[in-house]
């Protein structure tokens, strides 16, 4: 599922970046989307990052994935998970 899909766009408030981290590398964000607030985001973050890890679990099923969130100026917060499949 594309970050885009899980992600609706309200215009008039703060634009936030998601950038998409995995064992493949990065996918940086160059669009953003504009919310609320910074909880939003953060809600927003975890979500996306729980679509990552059930939508490419037998793919890439172990390692380091996060949603960095970015503004204007920088990152300003980041969700992962340590992803660890045991038999």
């Amino acid at each position: 599922m594309e970050l885009q899909n899980l992600l609706l766009v309200f215009p008039g408030m703060a634009m936030f970046y998601f950038d998409l981290h995995d064992s493949d590398g990065e996918l940086r964000d160059d669009e953003g989307i504009d919310r609320h607030d910074l909880a939003t985001a953060r809600r927003l973050a975890i979500e996306a990052l729980g679509h990552i890890i059930i939508d490419n679990g037998f793919k890439d099923q172990y390692g380091l994935k996060s949603v960095k969130i970015r503004d204007a100026r920088g990152e300003v917060l980041q969700v992962s998970a340590n992803v660890r499949v045991a038999h």
